[in-house]
């Protein structure tokens, strides 16, 4: 495996410790706009030349508007409007609300921005119907979003997109089935459309817990860990930092995280061996989320259930053999 324990013989990421107490959950989209709209090449050209001061910095934030069809249970109450933009002020820090959407998107719970295009792509999370991926165009003078396209994501409880290297396909994570799958991304207008493949852990059987009856995932205690873990559960999918080819999932049922050979041109992946997400004689470890550090050969991952960060190194020789 490329990320393993250390105790493994010649792993790619292996495991170095563990700090205690540390959690993370996502709130909101970053990314920069580029000022023109009208020609694709030039918002591409725009986008490897260094941001100017006077181009935007928008902040999306999702909001849940219904809990009755979450796996868990938030504080406070539902949100009237699903998405709202603001502009950042660099210098102080400062958010200044632009736009709020009115088209009715239930629960956008992850947000992703296109590198190059002004493009958002959000996808929806509820455990009893299958999630919708939207792509969202957004206005760099006003920050108002336009509803471009919408795509099934095949499974429920969507919860992660990753916009491989090239932007030729998204991958993307349905929590409550566990499955991933590989979906075409449009050459021209940047927006999801069709799905490629999809990976399945469970193997096409059903899951022990029942979405109409099931723990609040929001308590942490024995019994709703062990309901959370006594099935798959896939929480997000990240592609190596080195080579964009190597494709991992933190399971957070399984407690482990698992590696793939991805192949950008046919739209799959391939299961390629598993690690623990912690120290081997850990349990309910609860892996939610996986990231590269941006110049180190290092992966953090996010235990949930045990609130600690676990530090993987990353072997480019490992996984040099692994892709062949």
């Amino acid at each position: 495996a490329i990320l393993a324990q250390v105790r493994r013989s010649r792993p790619s990421l292996t495991h170095t410790f563990v700090a205690p107490r540390c959690c993370s959950f996502q709130m909101a989209a970053l990314g920069h706009l580029f000022p023109s709209q009208r020609s694709p090449s030039k918002a591409l050209a725009s986008a490897s030349a260094p941001l100017q001061h006077d181009q935007q910095q928008l902040i999306v934030v999702s909001c849940y508007t219904r809990f009755d069809n979450l796996a868990h249970g938030p504080r406070g109450t539902q949100a009237k409007r699903s998405l709202y933009t603001f502009k950042l002020d660099t210098t102080d820090g400062q958010m200044v609300l632009m736009s709020v959407t009115k088209d009715e998107v239930m629960n956008p719970a992850f947000s992703r921005f296109h590198p190059s295009k002004n493009l958002l792509y959000t996808c929806t999370e509820s455990v009893h119907e299958n999630g919708e991926i939207v792509t969202w165009r957004a206005c760099p003078t006003t920050g108002r979003l336009h509803k471009v396209a919408s795509a099934d994501a095949g499974g429920t409880s969507t919860c992660y997109l990753t916009l491989d290297k090239q932007c030729q396909n998204m991958l993307v994570v349905n929590y409550w089935d566990a499955t991933i799958g590989v979906f075409n991304v449009d050459g021209k207008q940047g927006h999801v459309d069709k799905a490629r493949s999809f990976y399945d852990p469970n193997i096409g059987k059903k899951m022990k817990a029942r979405a109409e009856k099931h723990v609040n995932h929001s308590n942490n205690d024995h019994s709703a860990q062990k309901e959370r873990q006594a099935d798959p559960h896939s929480h997000a999918v990240v592609l190596d930092s080195h080579f964009g080819r190597i494709a991992y999932v933190p399971d957070l049922g399984m407690d482990l995280i698992r590696q793939f050979r991805y192949d950008p041109v046919e739209g799959k992946m391939l299961a390629a061996g598993t690690m623990r997400s912690g120290p081997a004689d850990r349990k309910a470890l609860g892996p939610r989320y996986i990231e590269f550090h941006p110049t180190l050969p290092v992966a953090y991952v996010i235990n949930e259930l045990s609130s600690e960060v676990s530090v993987f190194d990353f072997d480019r020789l490992a996984a040099e053999q692994l892709l062949g």
